[in-house]
């Protein structure tokens, strides 16, 4: 019976559906409560819902009925990380590591110790372990990772592009350029101007709802901190909910993919709104605020900006834009995980940034869902206007504290989740340079693609 009950909760959470998976583990470990795989795969949940204080409860009690559980050491490291507890991280993890296999023992520690620019330790852990060929693909990737980030920090660039070229080699060269392309040409067909300009909409108030887009490392987690730091709004993180609305509204349409959405109706939209805006009022509900407007920030939601168009009226949509190699190259630099495989090529980023922006240039002309775009590093070089002007742009009145938004403590869990302790800094701002010995391919990558202010 557990073990059905064990394989259901990780077939909801292969669906993305965390919430319905959380009772079934739950009732597991009210019957066994030493369950460790129902007390790991809770804790993936927690992560999932943002329930870290509990999450860390949990894996702390997993840790003492199994000392050294690589699973349970990397689920409290992540969270604890997450909550920027940098140094009650390492106290409490350095102790519980000791019995923990050295590569887990150091997927653990080594981003604590960059984040806390103990760059020197963090390569002490990784450097002997990120070759070893008898260790599984992810793991040798994710040390690699690890290597890169200290050796950057270290200063020695020409090592630390080798580290993250070593760990973008190691993953299978999954990326489908035609398979890209049928997408972008499904929804294009889909989402003409006449169907998105005069088509049905959803008869709802969408304008609680902030989609903040762009690609990955282009500074949507940035516009997202400014936001939430406001007391009359909330930033939600990367949310998967409107890739679940459209996955049913094209099985509601006979699964046909993207080009069946050219037979939105009404009631469709109408049924999709209700279920995202749904999902917005839970989650400020779970958080414990009084949100006016929702920050849902996953960054390829651009794909969606038709279907945000008539199925959410009064919504907003932000479009972060960053110099494209430093884009790319940040994205290179960073485990995306298997949805952004584009990444682990640069030849293929700087094709998939060019499809981008081409797509983006279509929405803009076809779409009248109010757009802002804004430019990474125009807010580093004069935060005070431009945090002004996403404010004034999703509706809210000025707050001083969206000048402070580093000094939030709520929970990020994306790849910058490092970065938004720290106040407005400019040294990612033309990072390429460093690199730049390495980087002619990309460059021409980006011009023949199309991308044209493109430096280097």
């Amino acid at each position: 019976m557990v073990h059905e009950e064990l394989q259901r909760a990780q077939q909801l959470l292969a669906a993305g559906r965390a919430v319905e998976a959380e009772p079934v583990l739950r009732g597991v470990l009210a019957r066994e409560p030493g369950s460790a795989p129902a007390m790991v795969m809770l804790a993936g949940v927690l992560e999932i819902r943002g329930k870290l204080d509990e999450l860390i409860g949990l894996m702390r009690r997993a840790l003492e009925l199994e000392p050294g559980s690589a699973p349970a050491l990397g689920a409290l490291a992540r969270a604890l990380r997450t909550q920027g507890k940098y140094e009650e991280a390492l106290a409490t993890l350095e102790p519980l590591a000791a019995g923990v296999p050295t590569a887990d023992r150091a997927l653990a520690l080594a981003p604590i110790y960059n984040a806390l620019k103990r760059y020197g330790e963090a390569r002490g852990l990784v450097g002997p372990l990120a070759g070893d060929a008898s260790l599984a693909q992810p793991v040798r990737a994710a040390l690699a990772f690890n290597l890169g980030d200290a050796l950057h920090g270290l200063g020695e660039f020409d090592a630390a592009f080798a580290a993250y070229k070593r760990a973008n080699d190691s993953y299978p060269k999954a990326f489908s350029r035609p398979r890209q392309l049928a997408l972008y040409r499904d929804l294009r067909a889909a989402f003409t101007a006449e169907r998105v300009r005069g088509g049905e909409r959803a008869g709802v108030d969408g304008s609680r709802s902030v989609f903040v887009v762009g690609t990955p490392r282009s500074g949507t987690t940035l516009v997202e901190q400014i936001i939430d730091a406001h007391p009359r709004a909330l930033g939600a993180g990367e949310l998967p909910d409107l890739r679940f609305v459209a996955a049913d509204l094209d099985r509601a349409l006979g699964g046909r993919g993207p080009a069946g959405f050219a037979g939105l109706t009404g009631e469709l939209l109408e049924r999709g709104a209700r279920a995202y805006l749904g999902r917005l009022e839970e989650i400020a509900r779970e958080a414990g605020v009084e949100a006016e407007r929702v920050v849902d920030k996953l960054p390829h939601n651009f794909e969606l900006v038709p279907l945000i168009n008539r199925m959410l009226p009064g919504a907003r949509v932000i479009h972060c834009v960053r110099d494209p190699v430093d884009t790319c190259l940040s994205c290179y630099f960073t485990a995306l995980g298997p949805a952004h495989s584009y990444s682990n090529s640069l030849a293929d980023l700087a094709w998939a940034y060019g499809q981008y922006r081409r797509l983006m240039a279509d929405w803009a002309e076809r779409c009248d869902v109010p757009m802002l775009e804004v430019r990474y590093e125009d807010v580093v070089a004069d935060v005070g206007t431009h945090a002004r002007r996403i404010v004034d742009f999703v509706g809210l009145g000025w707050d001083e504290r969206c000048l402070r938004f580093h000094e939030s403590e709520r929970a990020v869990s994306t790849a910058s989740v490092d970065q938004v302790r720290r106040p407005i800094y400019s040294s990612s701002v033309a990072r390429w340079r460093r690199y730049e010995k390495h980087l002619g391919a990309l460059v021409e990558s980006l011009r023949a693609a199309g991308v044209g202010e493109v430096n280097g």
